[in-house]
């Protein structure tokens, strides 16, 4: 549980979902997941180099195509949701949306907590 709430904060998730949201997301928890969805995130960048850490600190420069293969490698070393939702954060960043929806759609489905449901789907919503 801990690993998917830095890995959620890192790439934006966490605090921008809320229980019982409506089908449509309200526009401050959109703006918020927008807003952090590309913070860098400097404490996570200090860490060890495993291929999670790396995924994270790669993120953080906004450098979103290396960072989702980083965290390609860390799913398929030890799969979590939360590595998924980070990957489709990176490709989605990076501009590749097609690749980004299967992976919101598996986090969706295997997520950790259901009331993300709301906001990943609208992150989703805004790919083409």
């Amino acid at each position: 549980m801990k690993l998917s709430i830095v890995v959620l904060g890192a790439v934006g998730l966490v605090g921008c979902a809320t229980s019982g949201a409506p089908s449509s997301i309200a526009p401050p928890q959109l703006e918020h997941a927008r807003q952090h969805a590309a913070e860098p995130v400097a404490a996570v960048a200090d860490r060890s180099d495993t291929l999670l850490d790396r995924g994270l600190r790669l993120y953080a420069e906004q450098n979103y195509a290396e960072a989702a293969r980083a965290f390609e490698q860390a799913y398929s070393a030890e799969p979590q949701p939360s590595v998924l939702f980070a990957q489709a954060q990176a490709l989605r960043l990076a501009g590749a949306c097609g690749e980004a929806k299967p992976l919101y759609e598996a986090f969706l489905r295997d997520a950790p907590d259901p009331t993300y449901g709301t906001v990943v789907r609208t992150l989703a919503e805004e790919c083409p």
